[in-house]
């Protein structure tokens, strides 16, 4: 992961990005995600909103307890 950060700066690593956001935000932030990821970015999320997440994400890992429980597309 410390490889990809420092040789590819089109990675972007969102933690809890979307805890305060208002509903008209995050649809916001989902617009600029998609024009991101058409433009090469790559984006980890980090989310306790799976709802969410499903709508804006192609791959999704879930961590619980510190476990792997699922790891594949949306």
């Amino acid at each position: 992961m410390a490889y990809l950060l420092i040789n590819n700066k089109n990675i972007i690593i969102f933690d809890y990005f979307d805890v305060s956001l208002a509903y008209q935000d995050k649809r916001r932030l989902s617009k600029l995600l998609r024009v991101m990821k058409k433009d090469g970015y790559t984006s980890f999320i980090v989310s306790n909103d799976l709802v969410y997440l499903s709508t804006i994400v192609d791959k999704l890992m879930i961590i619980k307890s510190g476990s792997i429980i699922y790891d594949g597309l949306v």
